[in-house]
């Protein structure tokens, strides 16, 4: 099994002429046929939410 670098993604989603998120959605639908598009996505916003409170990463522009 191959892992790609997040270089890789970014470069392949470029030729494809898409966004590397919607190259990595695409495969983890395509990898399990029950997960729905929404269902991901909820997911992936509420963990996101969590992990930036967890970490205390505050959106206020800085790098």
């Amino acid at each position: 099994m191959r892992s790609p670098s997040l270089n890789t993604i970014d470069d392949l989603a470029h030729v494809m002429g898409i966004s590397p998120l919607t190259l990595v959605l695409q495969c983890y639908l395509h990898r399990d046929p029950s997960t729905t598009f929404d269902a991901l996505i909820s997911r992936a916003a509420r963990e996101i939410r969590t992990e930036m409170i967890h970490d205390g990463f505050k959106n206020d522009g800085e790098s």
